[in-house]
């Protein structure tokens, strides 16, 4: 089967049309899954800090919840959804780039926040309980 060139222009629209209509919805379950990721990092670092209790906060482990919770803001920015006023000016492929860059941006944000945070704990539970 050979397609033709208006053809595949035709299916190329179609799948730009419905990228268009779900590419932000894919944005916010990636922010509601890195909440849950980032929440249930601060929570098991709390809990084994709780279970391996030596009488003091140590600076290490302040730094790296604090920078888990801004993992876990920046997954709340994401999960939000972003309204749109749409008329007639506006470029429905301009909106969805500048979307998927601002997705993309967050997501590394979140990311090296988050493995900050993990590496950071890490360290101070087994580098500075030997």
């Amino acid at each position: 089967m050979k397609a033709k060139g208006e053809e595949v222009a035709e299916a190329i629209r179609d799948w730009l049309r419905e990228e268009i209509k779900k590419g932000p919805s894919y944005v916010y379950d990636l922010g509601r899954f890195f909440f849950t990721v980032s929440s249930t990092t601060v929570g098991l670092e709390v809990t084994v800090e709780k279970l391996t209790a030596q009488g003091s906060l140590h600076w290490a482990l302040a730094l790296s919840v604090a920078t888990l919770f801004f993992s876990v803001l920046v997954a709340l920015k994401m999960a939000i959804p972003v309204t749109h006023t749409l008329d007639g000016a506006v470029n429905l492929f301009d909106l969805y780039s500048a979307h998927a860059k601002r997705s993309v941006q967050l997501s590394v944000l979140w990311f090296a926040l988050w493995i900050f945070g993990v590496a950071l704990w890490l360290w101070k539970l087994f580098w500075l309980s030997l």
